[in-house]
C-alpha cells in the first residue's frame, strides 16, 4: 500500500476483481473451460477501476503529467521487473523477446505460461500513456476532456469493429489495445462528468451486474468489450460517488479492502501457481494469495517505495486521489 490517499470501497472492488481472476484460473467451470470466464471479467473490472482513478488524477485533479508518469512508473514497473527476472530464472520463461516484456509491450509477444498474464499489465501501461496524451491535448487546446475521451472511445470501437470483421477468430483481438482499452477511456470520461456534477444513470451495482453478465462465454467478444466494458466503466465511476447501502459497506469490509490493496502483487505472483498447480483444486487459491501477500510485503512494496524515494528528486507532491 502506498502513502497516497486511498478509497476503501474502490480497494474492495479491486478485491472482487482479483477474486474473479483467481476463480477463473483455479475454479473448474469458471475459466476457459466453462460457460463463464471469471478471469476475463476480473481483468475488465481492473481496467475500469484504473480508468476511474487515473481519470480523476489527470482530468479532475489535473496532476502534472511528469508527476503522473513518475508515480505510475514507480507503482507498476519495479514489481513487474522483479517478477519477470524471477520467472526467467525459475522457469526459463524469457518469452520471444524479454526486452519487450520489460518495456511493457508483452501483449505483442507470444509468451510462455509463467509470463502470459503480463499482457494486461502492458495494456494498462499503454492505457496510462493514452490517457496522459489526451490530458495533454485537453490542457493545451482547452477542449473538454469528456469529449476527447468519447471521441477516442468511438475511434477505438470503430477500429475494433473493422478488425473484428476481418478476423474469423476474434481471440487475437483480445490482446489488441483499441479492443481492450475502452473500459479505461469510458471510466475516465464518466468520472470527469460525475466530478463536474452529472448524476450517474441508476445505481452502480446494476451496471456492475450487467457488465459482468456480458462477460459470459456466449456473448460475442465485440459485445463484451464494447457494451460490457461500458457498463463496467459506468459502475466503477458511479461507485466512487455512490457509497451508501449494504453492498457498499460490504465492499469496504476489511478483508476485501486488504485483498484489493495487495491485488497487483497477487495478480503478478499467482501465475506461477497457475502454471504449476502444486496443490489439489482450489487450495491453489490460498497459495496464490499467500505468495502475493509475501511479495507485497517483502519485495514489491519495498521496491515501490525505493522507486518513489528515488523519483522524489523530481519533486513529487502528495496525490489527492486514490491510485491502483
Amino acid at each position: 500500500m502506498t502513502n497516497e490517499a486511498r478509497i476503501d470501497i474502490l480497494d474492495g472492488w479491486r478485491g472482487v476483481a482479483i477474486a474473479l481472476v483467481l476463480a477463473g484460473h483455479f475454479v473448474p467451470g469458471l475459466g476457459l473451460d466453462g460457460g463463464y470466464n471469471a478471469g476475463r471479467a476480473g481483468v475488465e473490472v481492473f481496467f475500469a477501476l484504473s480508468g476511474t482513478l487515473i481519470g480523476r488524477q489527470l482530468f479532475v485533479d489535473t496532476m502534472p503529467l511528469r508527476e503522473f508518469a513518475l508515480r505510475r512508473a514507480a507503482r507498476i514497473l519495479p514489481a513487474m521487473w522483479i517478477f519477470i527476472v524471477a520467472a526467467a530464472l525459475l522457469f526459463g520463461a524469457a518469452g520471444g523477446a524479454l526486452w519487450l516484456d520489460l518495456a511493457g509491450l508483452a501483449n505483442f509477444t507470444a509468451n510462455p505460461v509463467p509470463l502470459q498474464h503480463l499482457w494486461s499489465v502492458s495494456l494498462e501501461l499503454q492505457g496510462y500513456l493514452l490517457l496522459a496524451l489526451l490530458a495533454f491535448a485537453s490542457r493545451r487546446t482547452g477542449l473538454p476532456a469528456p469529449a476527447l475521451l468519447l471521441v477516442a472511445t468511438a475511434v477505438a470501437w470503430a477500429s475494433a469493429g473493422v478488425e473484428h470483421l476481418r478476423h474469423a477468430d476474434g481471440y487475437e483481438l483480445y490482446w489488441w489495445p483499441p479492443f481492450r482499452l475502452t473500459a479505461m477511456l469510458l471510466a475516465a470520461a464518466f468520472t470527469t462528468r460525475f466530478a463536474a456534477g452529472a448524476v450517474p444513470h441508476g445505481r452502480w451495482f446494476g451496471w456492475a451486474l450487467l457488465g459482468l453478465a456480458l462477460q459470459a462465454h456466449a456473448v460475442p467478444d465485440i459485445v463484451k468489450y464494447t457494451l460490457g466494458s461500458a457498463a463496467l466503466a459506468h459502475a466503477a465511476a458511479a461507485l466512487a460517488v455512490q457509497r451508501g447501502g449494504w453492498l457498499a459497506r460490504w465492499l469496504s469490509s476489511r478483508p476485501l479492502v486488504w485483498l484489493g490493496a495487495v491485488s497487483y502483487s497477487i495478480y503478478l505472483w499467482q501465475q506461477p501457481v497457475y502454471h504449476l498447480q502444486p496443490l489439489p483444486g482450489v487450495l491453489n487459491i490460498a497459495l496464490a494469495i499467500a505468495l502475493g501477500a509475501l511479495a507485497h510485503r517483502f519485495w514489491d512494496g519495498p521496491a515501490h517505495h525505493a522507486a518513489r524515494r528515488l523519483l522524489s528528486r523530481w519533486t513529487l507532491r502528495p496525490a489527492p486521489s486514490a491510485t491502483r
